[in-house]
């Protein structure tokens, strides 16, 4: 019997070891939440960057580049990037988009379609135009790359273009989905996320992400049908109760920021698009949330809008 019983509990102790750990989510501080508005950290967030420790917030109302950094279990201010408002060189004046690398800083102008690029001492490195609105942008891993996606509205053919750092175009890639009229309706677009040799873009509508290679090769397709719905027409604006915000790279797998009418859900995949794990929990019931970033492949960054724009810090185990 007594070994029957050792047997039976080593059995349970082999299944534990074959099931997923509890994956969960939990806040862990704000900063920037302050009710006197003397003691606001941002006027605007309009995109957030995150590379090592250190977190890279956009403002366009402060045309600046807010440089904080993730210290413990806090967000501490460690300066700030000056951008000069114009139309010469080094000056922007609508503050579009974000990506920060190692040696670079790379800012987007949206309005007037540039592309400029700093060192992260804030001298001007390069910049050059662009024949559409953007409305992101990424570095490759290996820093020789800039990733555009635009606008729908504002070119006709592949949503992804592909520059060097001297401003020329080396590709474009992924056409438009056959719904974009619809989709561009709703105020919402795609997301992408650049991962070793390959990146991944999600749309808004269906519930849908896609692998390609840097080459523009199509690898892999995912669409959930279950958190696929209806666009609705309120007579205002077309409108999506389940939708992808945002999507990022965490300790080799994709998590992906879902929201469902007024909740979020953090769904993991695994690098070939199957889905491991979901996350739900009290802690996303927060208003409106956004731009989902990873710090030091521990901690997300999220940007709250409510009361005042700030941040939110959560510690992911997965």
């Amino acid at each position: 019997m007594k070994f029957t019983s050792i047997k039976f509990v080593l059995f349970l102790f082999v299944i534990g070891l074959s099931m997923p750990l509890q994956a969960q989510v939990n806040h862990v501080s704000s900063f920037g939440n302050a009710i006197d508005p003397e003691d606001f950290e941002f006027a605007d967030i309009r995109d957030i960057a995150t590379y090592g420790s250190q977190v890279f917030v956009l403002d366009n109302v402060l045309n600046q580049v807010h440089q904080l950094k993730v210290d413990g279990n806090e967000i501490i201010r460690s300066g700030a990037l000056e951008i000069s408002q114009g139309r010469g060189p080094g000056e922007l004046v609508d503050l579009t988009a974000l990506a920060v690398s190692e040696s670079y800083i790379v800012i987007g102008d949206g309005r007037h379609q540039k592309i400029v690029i700093f060192d992260h001492q804030g001298e001007l490195v390069h910049e050059f135009n662009i024949n559409f609105r953007l409305t992101r942008i990424h570095l490759t891993p290996d820093e020789k790359n800039i990733v555009v996606s635009g606008f729908w509205l504002s070119f006709q053919g592949e949503i992804v273009h592909v520059y060097d750092l001297e401003g020329n175009q080396i590709k474009r890639m992924v056409s438009k989905p056959d719904n974009w009229i619809e989709i561009a309706q709703t105020g919402n677009f795609e997301r992408i996320l650049l991962f070793d040799n390959s990146f991944y873009i999600s749309y808004p509508f269906p519930y849908q992400m896609e692998k390609y290679s840097y080459s523009g090769e199509l690898i892999r397709r995912h669409i959930n049908e279950e958190l696929t719905e209806e666009i609705i027409d309120d007579n205002r604006l077309m409108r999506i109760d389940t939708r992808i915000v945002d999507l990022q790279n965490f300790q080799n797998h994709i998590i992906v920021l879902v929201q469902t009418e007024d909740s979020y859900i953090l769904n993991v995949y695994d690098r070939e698009l199957n889905q491991v794990n979901s996350i739900k929990g009290e802690q996303f019931n927060l208003g409106h949330i956004s731009y989902l970033r990873v710090v030091k492949d521990q901690y997300l960054v999220v940007r709250q809008l409510e009361w005042t724009p700030h941040l939110l810090l959560f510690k992911l185990e997965i």
